[in-house]
């Protein structure tokens, strides 16, 4: 029972808590032999320990393999099987008194079977064997209990420890007696004989605060080498531990050489980070033969992962006002001009181009109108009299001459038998007059008189008409319209245009500029000013005329249901091509904007509509 008792207050490592508690059971209960089998995966089992214990080289006890193929069987914690296990070369396995009896046991990784070999002489005593290593089996799972509730206690303590240390240093509100706490309460706790930290500082690292030493010479040999070795640290961004453990790959000159001249001593150096930025280093020496264990490491890295931001944050609060400014420009353009965040830099660089562009560059402003083609100088003629087209001398596109060309032919049939009809009651009121004057009657040669003048009348009228049948160009210049050889024969009436005749070269534009732009051509004075601009049409789009502005109808007009002035504008040059009627599009320049003006003027313009600003 002593044993049992010792075990119950075992604190030590697994493995050799196992060996003795096997062997306990083994002495205890008379248990032949006994195993620990750890499950691993779905069908897998791992021999942890065996009593009696086996020799180097050895081969597993015949029994195991049994206690395995049952232990597999086994699907849940808390259960207890016992199974019959003969030996391999007994001759009545049926009659055998051997039995494995297999505990199953949770663990904190699967499962674990308690495996025991036992012959009991009857079933009370197999029954009592059960109960007993149950019993100790339960041992197994009262250790994992304590484990656990050791590595809590432990996990508990390093979480006090570093509560403790940033508790220290933040009571402090300025930077050096911050620093000094923090390698004090550092140099206390975890035994070091100097604890060093150090910033960076430029290029390089620069010692701020040494435990328990309230001033120091920068130019001593023992600075000097702490900041080599805080500075091999940095350009290496890990940890750095002397003596250097088995498999470590970081160089560890400086370390060394601070190890050597200064000590014995071991060397521990942590980085301080800060944006995943290392900003600092802390050294901690302790005694050559007592260096800092894996699980102090862990908890000075936490500790310094807290700390860092605190310190850095006094730091720069205490230094003079124009080191601040100069640090923080220098930073910012380290930034802006390193390797990092490459993509958001340029899409920066883009996006502020394009705003010195819109804000700072200039471009013509332009007024986009329609237009179409006119001749300064157009005629139209007319039919003089109602009459028919008896022929059409000329053609759209024809060249003319003032008074020598022939445009068209009236018919003049019925007015020249008109014309004889008048010529013979001329004569014939001369006639009637002539025989009341022979007669003596006044009255009646009066008469006779005025119906002569009226027949004359008559006949200048249809002489007229016959003369202007022959339709005559009136000015030199160009048919634009006027097929009339399909018409020949056809009734015209008095006025009905025939003919439109232009004067070419001599073309100008009739442009329709928005409402909204209209203002664009006024000067301060309210007066039209004069500007220039170019025109293209549809036919020729890539031959641009330039022309000037001429005058500005003073009335809008409504077209395609919109308000428009027109314009009419004198080209500055002529194409060979061009004719009246052609149609396009024209660009008034009106002096040179900012390109944010140019392109966000309709908006504003409809803004400042909407909201009467």
């Amino acid at each position: 029972m002593e044993q049992v008792a010792r075990l119950v207050d075992r604190r030590d490592a697994a493995r050799p808590f196992l060996d003795d508690l096997l062997h306990t059971a083994t002495a205890v209960s008379g248990v032949i032999g006994a195993a620990v089998l750890r499950t691993e995966g779905t069908n897998r089992l791992r021999v942890v320990a065996v009593w009696p214990a086996l020799a180097p080289g050895a081969a597993m006890p015949w029994w195991l393999a049994t206690a395995a193929e049952h232990a597999r069987a086994i699907d849940r914690a808390g259960q207890t099987v016992i199974a019959t296990c003969p030996e391999p070369d007994d001759p009545e396995p049926a009659r055998t008194r051997n039995r494995v009896i297999l505990v199953s046991l949770a663990a904190p990784a699967g499962r674990v079977v308690m495996a025991y070999l036992v012959a009991p002489p009857n079933a009370a005593a197999l029954a009592g064997m059960r109960a007993w290593l149950e019993t100790m089996s339960g041992l197994f799972t009262l250790q994992s209990v304590h484990a656990r509730m050791d590595a809590e206690r432990q996990l508990l303590e390093r979480l006090h420890a570093t509560v403790d240390v940033v508790e220290t240093t933040n009571e402090h509100d300025r930077f050096g007696a911050a620093a000094m706490a923090f390698t004090n309460e550092v140099a206390t706790r975890w035994g070091g004989e100097r604890v060093t930290l150090g910033f960076l500082d430029g290029r390089y690292v620069r010692t701020v605060a040494i435990s328990h030493v309230e001033a120091f010479d920068r130019q001593t040999d023992l600075v000097r080498d702490l900041e080599c070795a805080m500075e091999e640290c940095l350009d290496q961004d890990t940890e750095i531990v002397v003596p250097r453990p088995s498999g470590a790959i970081y160089v560890t000159r400086a370390a060394e050489r601070l190890s050597e001249r200064h000590g014995p001593v071991s060397v521990a150096s942590l980085p301080l980070r800060r944006n995943g930025r290392v900003v600092g280093v802390l050294t901690v020496e302790r005694r050559l033969d007592d260096p800092l264990a894996v699980d102090d490491l862990e908890i000075l890295r936490v500790v310094c992962e807290l700390v860092s931001p605190r310190l850095l944050d006094l730091r720069q609060h205490d230094r003079w006002w124009g080191v601040r400014t100069l640090d923080a420009a220098r930073t910012g353009l380290a930034g802006l001009l390193g390797a990092e965040h490459t993509w958001a830099k340029l899409t920066g660089l883009l996006i502020t181009g394009v705003i010195a562009f819109a804000l700072l560059g200039r471009g013509e402003d332009r007024i986009d109108a329609s237009f179409e083609v006119s001749a300064v100088v157009q005629r139209v003629i007319p039919a003089p009299f109602d009459g028919r087209l008896d022929a059409a001398h000329v053609e759209p596109g024809d060249r003319i001459v003032a008074g020598e060309t022939l445009l068209a032919t009236l018919e003049t049939a019925e007015l020249r038998l008109e014309l004889a009809s008048a010529h013979a009651e001329l004569a014939k009121f001369r006639k009637e007059g002539d025989l009341a004057l022979r007669d003596g009657k006044a009255v009646e040669a009066k008469m006779a008189e005025a119906s002569q003048q009226r027949a004359q009348a008559d006949i200048r009228l249809l002489e007229h008409r016959i003369a202007r049948a022959q339709i005559v160009a009136p000015i030199d210049g160009t048919v634009i319209s006027g097929d009339l050889h399909r018409r020949l024969g056809a009734p015209v009436k008095t006025g009905e245009v025939l003919f439109e005749v232009a004067r070419l070269p001599g073309l100008r534009a009739e442009l329709e500029v928005p409402e909204d732009r209209i203002a664009d051509l006024v000067d301060s004075d309210g007066q039209w000013r004069p500007a220039r601009g170019r025109l293209a049409t549809v036919s020729h789009p890539g031959d641009y005329i330039p022309f000037e502005v001429d005058r500005v109808n003073p009335v809008a007009e409504v077209s395609e249901q919109r308000n428009i002035f027109r314009v009419r504008v004198r080209l500055l040059e002529e194409r060979s091509w061009l004719r009246p009627g052609m149609k396009g599009v024209a660009k008034i320049d009106v002096g040179r904007r900012s390109h944010a003006a140019l392109w966000t003027g309709p908006l504003v313009r409809w803004v400042r509509t909407k909201l009467w600003l």
